[in-house]
């Protein structure tokens, strides 16, 4: 009898009945938690059915829920594919902090108590294709405004530079020294002028975040180094996974960069023109001249150091100065003929560069 009670009980949480109606009984805050996580993975296309399978009186207190998806085809969650499953276990997470930020914010009390809650998370990034990538991270900044969100990650689609201030780099380069953290904890877009501030915000995306998980990052001017370079050091075999190389934008961006990375103590090295090409003013040259100082004055010589192109690589490669379109195509329309070969000096700064 006690069964057919606690059964009974229990099928009145469901949304449907046993012969498959729709359950009038069932309390509103079940069908409202229900609408707020078929919302948050509105994306998906998906209908959501918490169902509470009554328990054997045996073993009473082990009450067994199961969460059915239906994406077309309706099954427990645990039939569905990774992707669904970590983007349900995330909406969760979301729908636990509206739900907690509702009955906190109606709870009155005479002594201020932390309203704060704590989401840790270890690579959220897993099964998850880019775009859902860069979603999860809005949503994840959107919850750490009320709560406190600790994330360890691989990818470089959690990476703001807006935020900053909360990115940590833990590396282990040696079982001697252990696990280091870098941290910045300056105002280190107050150091820069706004031109820098600017260009240091529009080029750090996914892309150039890729430079806090790198072993070394190069920094180069342009898209004609960023081609080049990678494809002269596969031709001499010296070409390496764990090293990154940024397009900075610019040569007066590097500084930007290169500031960044001696906050968060990341080996780097700075690959830029001379530019005193034959037929440039004197003003043009000294111009040149300034960014170049610029960029060795930033220089931190424990992580960093620099090599110099003379004048620029297309001279380095023996390509005649004209047309400046499609300037990284001509370049590697160069490099890939089959009689070409790379002059020692250039191949000694590609050496240096992937030393």
């Amino acid at each position: 009898m006690a069964k057919i009670q606690l059964g009974s009980l229990v099928r009145k949480l469901n949304k449907y009945t046993d012969d498959g109606k729709k359950n009038t009984d069932r309390p509103s805050e079940l069908s409202s938690f229900e609408s707020v996580l078929e919302s948050e993975l509105k994306d998906w296309d998906t209908k959501i059915d918490v169902e509470i399978t009554p328990p054997d009186i045996d073993d009473i207190l082990k009450v067994g829920t199961t969460v059915w998806v239906n994406d077309g085809i309706r099954t427990d969650v645990a039939r569905k594919g990774q992707g669904l499953q970590r983007a349900l276990i995330f909406a969760l997470i979301r729908t636990l902090a509206k739900v907690s930020k509702d009955k906190k914010d109606g709870e009155e009390s005479s002594r201020k108590a932390s309203k704060s809650t704590y989401f840790i998370l270890e690579e959220p990034e897993l099964f998850l294709h880019p775009q859902a990538q860069r979603s999860l991270f809005d949503s994840l900044q959107e919850l750490s405004t009320e709560n406190q969100v600790l994330l360890c990650t691989h990818s470089s689609s959690f990476m703001n530079l807006d935020n900053y201030k909360s990115i940590c780099r833990v590396i282990k380069s040696n079982s001697e020294k252990g696990t280091e953290i870098c941290q910045c904890t300056v105002d280190l877009l107050r150091k820069m002028n706004d031109k820098d501030e600017f260009n240091l915000a529009y080029w750090i995306n996914p892309d150039r975040s890729e430079l806090f998980f790198a072993q070394k990052v190069i920094l180069v001017e342009g898209p004609t180094d960023k081609t080049a370079i990678p494809f002269l050091a596969k031709k001499i075999s010296v070409f390496k996974y764990d090293y990154t190389i940024i397009d900075c934008g610019s040569k007066n961006s590097i500084p930007s960069y290169i500031n960044l990375l001696n906050y968060f103590s990341i080996p780097y090295i700075a690959v830029y023109d001379k530019d005193h090409q034959d037929g440039k003013s004197a003003e043009a040259i000294e111009s040149a001249n300034n960014a170049s100082g610029a960029i060795e004055e930033k220089i931190s010589t424990h992580l960093g150091s620099s090599v110099i192109f003379e004048n620029n690589i297309e001279e380095e490669l023996g390509i005649a100065e004209g047309n400046n379109k499609n300037k990284p195509y001509l370049v590697l329309k160069h490099i890939i003929q089959e009689n070409f070969e790379i002059e020692k000096t250039l191949r000694s700064k590609i050496e240096m560069i992937y030393d």
